[in-house]
């Protein structure tokens, strides 16, 4: 592992601790895995690239085709 130093505004790291506290982690794990989150939604994924280059309209317009058009059930709206 390597250690960094970083600068955040004093309510920022307070907010931190109390988040961290609240789900029983270190600050240190919780700083960890909102910039693992923050970096993964950031750089692409290869494997997704490469599955958009596969993709075809025309079977997918097909495959929503069979897609019956009712309403949903009630356990199933977002209401």
């Amino acid at each position: 592992m390597t250690a960094i130093h970083v600068l955040v505004p004093d309510d920022v790291k307070t907010r931190a601790e109390s988040m961290a506290q609240a789900n029983h982690m270190s600050l240190d794990d919780l700083t960890s895995m909102a910039l693992i989150e923050k970096l993964s939604s950031m750089i692409k994924d290869p494997y997704l690239e490469a599955r958009t280059k596969r993709a075809d309209w025309k079977k997918f317009r097909a495959a929503l085709a069979m897609v019956p058009d009712v309403p949903p059930e009630d356990y199933d709206k977002l209401e």
